[in-house]
């Protein structure tokens, strides 16, 4: 189920079959008057900054999963980020920790958006997105090449 206009709905679903999702049942516009409607409660994702990633990867307790493609992974990756495509999360979430703390990036963000959608639609509750992703890890020269 997509929110967005119908003047979006085929670029959006082309891109999303790009990455294996390809199971789109429909679209609203708006998803406040949705949820008013439904009685349903929206959750807010909890996106994460460069200085708050940072800070959990200092921790101990942390899975880092990175969402893009296998070229991109094999490209260049952040130290320590395991590697599960985000057309495959679903069919991999038994690699995916319930008891940790989950930090998910791809690029540039459009992918981690999904990915913490299915996730939270499978009850987890541990997630963090690190939205900003590769481009603002490379672009802070934070990264050597693989």
């Amino acid at each position: 189920m997509l929110v967005a206009s119908e003047s979006q709905i085929e670029d959006l679903t082309r891109k999303l079959m790009r990455i294996g999702l390809d199971s789109v049942i429909g679209y609203i516009d708006n998803v406040a008057d949705w949820a008013a409607a439904t009685g349903q409660q929206l959750d807010t994702a909890k996106v994460i900054s460069l200085d708050e990633f940072k800070e959990k990867k200092a921790e101990n307790n942390l899975q880092l999963i990175d969402l893009r493609g296998v070229s991109e992974f094999n490209t260049a990756h952040i130290k320590g980020a395991e590697h599960i495509f985000v057309g495959t999360i679903e069919k991999n979430l038994d690699k995916i920790s319930k008891d940790r703390r989950v930090v998910i990036h791809c690029q540039g963000g459009d992918r981690s958006s999904i990915a913490y959608s299915i996730l939270a639609k499978h009850g987890y509750h541990n997630v963090l997105n690190y939205s900003a992703g590769m481009n603002e890890w490379i672009s802070r020269n934070l990264i050597c090449p693989v």
